[in-house]
């Protein structure tokens, strides 16, 4: 203390008690230091971010797998290290979640040390502090690209033994098959020898044809050859075209029996999806059949939806309205609640055989993209019981073709055909012409451009197979652009529509998937000179 000439007159002190601070300063020194070396040892990537979303932690598990620095990773810059497709869908999730104060799971591409991007599995939880104030994020990476690869690998197992059982069918029915083709064949040659006409038999081989086909684009749906276009489909009908399949694919124990609504409304899907459904649904009944007598039912109908009516849909989430109604049961073994909560996972089975199961899952997949719901009921030793509800997305009865007497005139025009099958060139050429069209005929690309070039002015319209020797079909299909531009070219293909606009390289306004029926032909041809002659006015 100083006195008024600033002397220093005494000394004036005190003393704190601050034991309890040292000691709460070492205890949090103690648990920061236990914090940070379970963080650095614990097998997974840790990070922490606070609640302005800028990071303030990383453990060394994460510094050591990207090679980066802690001052690096901070704030905004541990995204770099995300591979450049995944980030801007990462930083979304990781922004909206934060915005919305939710956990988050997601799987993103991080670069490791090495150059090398592995998946990743993020889990992100909110941290709330004892106040209620929210303090930010703490979250974990883990390395799940081997896991990653064993998927997939298991699933190309998977699909290979499933399009091996899918295929001993088809031989098998191929063959019944052909056999009916070269039976009613032999009874038409009589026929006609007699001097009958046996319509009803050349019916039959047509129809058995057109079934040959509908089996082989299952076994392509399969192999994941076939794309997901929707068009308007029967679902009744595609149940009731399968019915001898699957009788070949289920257990020789099982008798297979359908209640098929025949006016229901057309809906909107795609047909080999909807065959993927019932044909993966089917045989697991059979496998929960196994070896024992039973029976698996195939049923449609229409359904309304209503909450008030206490539909056991609407707790599926699904908006009211008009569905339509595919239910597969059995009378299997059945499921226990603990089975039934895990039916829909990947990879889970309950099979004998020790075959993952996917199919369910992607059953799953299908009708979720759809818009509709699944809704299992099951009974152990009692069945089970698989009811589908897809939402209309078309409302329609049914599709009639225009009568012949009121389609557009067409009479006149000239066709090049341009298909390297003989057989085919020649019987659908002389169908056309019979109906008064003038046909030119290409067996090859090279043909085909010769042609084009010299009687551009007489052609009207092109159909176009994708798949030819010579010149390729997206030359002729560019040289036909090229010479007559906004002309119809009708493009035809077993393959899908698809494939065939890939093969192409362009959008395909008119398709006809092979083998496809004569009269499907000269409706897209007089619509596709009726467009024309719209578009020239």
């Amino acid at each position: 203390m100083h006195d008024d000439s600033g002397a220093v007159n005494w000394l004036l002190g005190s003393f704190t008690d601050i034991t309890e601070r040292i000691r709460v300063e070492g205890t949090l020194r103690e648990s920061e230091e236990r914090f940070r070396s379970m963080a650095d040892t614990a097998p997974a990537m840790i990070w922490i971010s606070g609640p302005d979303k800028h990071c303030t932690f990383v453990n060394k598990s994460w510094l050591d797998f990207t090679g980066r620095t802690l001052e690096q990773e901070l704030g905004s810059g541990w995204a770099e290290s995300i591979h450049p497709e995944d980030r801007a869908r990462c930083i979304e999730m990781y922004e909206s979640s934060f915005d919305a104060r939710h956990s988050f799971k997601t799987e993103y591409r991080l670069r490791r040390v090495d150059g090398e991007y592995r998946w990743v599995l993020d889990n992100g939880l909110p941290q709330v502090e004892a106040d209620g104030r929210f303090s930010g994020y703490v979250g974990s990476c883990i390395d799940i690209t081997d896991l990653k690869r064993a998927q997939e690998i298991d699933l190309a197992r998977q699909k290979l033994e499933t399009l091996g059982l899918l295929a001993r069918g088809i031989v098998h029915d191929f063959g019944n098959l052909l056999a009916g083709i070269v039976a009613y064949a032999e009874v038409v040659e009589d026929a006609l020898t007699r001097g009958s006409v046996p319509l009803v038999e050349v019916k039959r081989i047509r129809d058995a044809a057109m079934h040959g086909a509908d089996m082989a684009r299952q076994l392509m749906a399969y192999a994941g050859q076939e794309d997901e276009t929707q068009e308007l489909v029967s679902v009744s009908g595609i149940v009731e075209d399968m019915v001898e399949s699957l009788k070949l694919l289920v257990s020789k124990h099982v008798v297979v029996e359908t209640h098929l609504d025949k006016r229901l409304r057309l809906l909107r899907a795609n047909p080999s999806q909807i065959r993927q459904v019932v044909m993966n649904l089917a045989t697991n009944a059979s496998e929960a059949i196994g070896d024992r007598e039973g029976v698996i039912c195939l049923t449609t109908g229409h359904v309304t939806v209503s909450h008030e009516s206490g539909d056991p849909a609407a707790s599926d989430g699904l908006p009211v309205g008009d569905y339509v109604q595919l239910e597969v049961s059995d009378t299997g073994r059945g499921m226990t609640p603990d089975v039934q909560a895990q039916i829909f996972d990947m990879f889970f089975t309950t099979k004998v055989s020790g075959i993952h199961g996917l199919g369910l899952t992607a059953v799953q997949g299908i009708v979720e993209r759809l818009g509709g719901a699944i809704h299992v009921v099951s009974t152990p030793e009692k069945g089970t019981t698989f009811r589908i509800m897809l939402p209309y997305r078309e409302a329609a009865i049914g599709v009639t073709a225009p009568a012949e007497d009121k389609m557009p005139a067409s009479r006149g025009a000239t066709i090049l055909f341009v298909e390297d099958d003989r057989m085919l060139r020649q019987a659908l050429s002389t169908m056309l012409r019979t109906k008064d069209f003038t046909v030119l005929e290409a067996s090859d690309g090279f043909i085909a451009l010769d042609v084009i070039r010299l009687q551009k002015e007489e052609i009207d319209v092109v159909i176009l197979d994708i798949s030819l020797p010579g010149a390729p079909s997206h030359e002729v299909y560019q040289e036909v652009e090229r010479l007559k531009p906004g002309f119809p070219v009708i493009v035809t293909s077993a393959y899908s529509k698809s494939t065939a606009a890939a093969s192409l390289g362009r959008k395909v306004e008119y398709f006809l998937r092979k083998p496809f029926k004569v009269q499907e032909l000269i409706e897209m041809i007089r619509g596709s000179l009726s467009s024309k002659a719209r578009t020239s006015q």
